[in-house]
């Protein structure tokens, strides 16, 4: 059964209602968040550090079986341009949006600071999108040769990926936060989540295509090799928290794997992320079905990821007594995404998903996009 049209329109009414939280935004910026002084950063950021990862592990991949000539990736690895591109568009809105006065990027880009990691993000996020686009129209001829600019795109993608990890490693003030081996995880986890997508998508748009099953199947190993990676390097951050003995880390873990939303890392993360999928690979990895499943739960699950480094890295007082202080709805360091918030999610999930369909229907399949309203099913 092909699922490409009521995805379709399950994703055009998700948009129309995530866009009214999207003009909520607009209007009235975060008054109707449940940010504030002491968490400025919530879903958003989260939300938005997911979809880059999205776009870069699935642009990865690509630029690898162009690169490589890698052909057990020939049928997907157009698609995962295309993956790439549609979900780094919905990420660069969400971080537009929690900036607050989103034209201020141009003064920070005009009077860069290369001192700063986030001066460095300035300059790989536009020239990341400027590769993206140009590979997507130079491989619409299949002649041309797109190896050298594939491999720049590599090196790109993991410079912003691991620039991404860098902008909280980095900071001496979070201890939680404060680890070498955060640009890292950023990077595994872009790669797991990004070739999951790509491994997921290409069975819901071709589910009776061999040619794309075989690449599906073939997927399956590195998402299984990732999984355990980057289990691995999760579990030994958690351990080398306790065994430092730092009050202010043991604080932050102990929100990630007690506190009342540890079931978001439980759940979502420990089942949906590592177990479920990984008992799928290893039991059925030659099951296209069970590939794109497995894929499926990577893809909902790493959210999660997110959530659970940008949160409890704020939730911890910096000073003793500090949460009671003040007495304010805008100093709690307690956090839960408004329905504004959960709104401009669904808007930027369901525009990555609209994009992703129309440009496989355009690009790939050479179809109007009208022709997807008259095919019978």
């Amino acid at each position: 059964m092909k699922l490409e049209k009521p995805i379709f329109w399950v994703a055009i009414i998700a948009l129309i209602i995530g866009a009214y939280g999207m003009f909520m935004k607009a209007i009235s910026g975060n008054l109707e968040a449940n940010i504030g002084s002491y968490i400025p950063w919530g879903l958003g950021v989260a939300a938005y550090a997911y979809f880059m990862g999205l776009s870069a592990g699935s642009f990865l991949l690509s630029a690898a079986a162009y690169v490589f000539e890698i052909k057990s990736l020939e049928k997907v690895k157009r698609l995962g341009l295309i993956i790439a591109l549609s979900t780094g568009i919905p990420g660069l809105i969400l971080v537009f949006a929690d900036i607050g006065h989103p034209f201020r990027v141009f003064i920070s880009a005009l009077h860069l600071n290369t001192g700063s990691v986030m001066g460095w993000m300035f300059i790989l996020y536009p020239l990341y999108l400027i590769i993206l686009i140009a590979m997507l129209w130079l491989t619409s001829d299949e002649s041309r040769n797109v190896k050298k600019l594939a491999a720049l795109g590599m090196i790109v993608a993991v410079a912003f990926e691991i620039g991404g990890g860098a902008l909280y490693g980095v900071v001496g003030a979070r201890p939680y936060w404060n680890a070498g081996i955060l640009p890292i995880m950023f990077l595994a986890a872009a790669l797991l989540s990004g070739i999951a997508l790509v491994a997921f998508t290409a069975y819901v748009l071709n589910p009776e295509k061999h040619e794309y099953a075989e690449n599906i199947r073939s997927m399956g190993s590195a998402i299984l090799l990732l999984i355990v990676f980057y289990g691995l390097l999760e579990f030994s951050d958690i351990l080398s928290i306790y065994y430092s003995k730092i009050p202010a880390d043991i604080a932050s873990i102990d929100l990630v794997l007690f506190g009342p939303f540890a079931w978001v890392f439980w759940g979502f993360f420990v089942f949906g992320s590592l177990l479920v999928p990984a008992g799928l690979l290893i039991f059925k990895r030659r099951e296209a079905w069970a590939v794109a499943l497995a894929s499926f739960f990577v893809v909902i699950s790493s959210l999660s990821v997110k959530l659970n480094i940008v949160i409890p890295g704020l939730a911890v007082p910096e000073l003793a007594g500090l949460e009671t202080a003040f007495v304010h709805s805008r100093l709690s360091f307690s956090y839960f995404p408004s329905t504004m918030e959960w709104l401009e999610f669904v808007f930027a999930l369901a525009l990555a998903t609209l994009l992703i369909i129309i440009g496989n229907r355009v690009l790939i399949e050479k179809k109007t996009i009208t022709s997807l309203f008259k095919e019978v099913d």
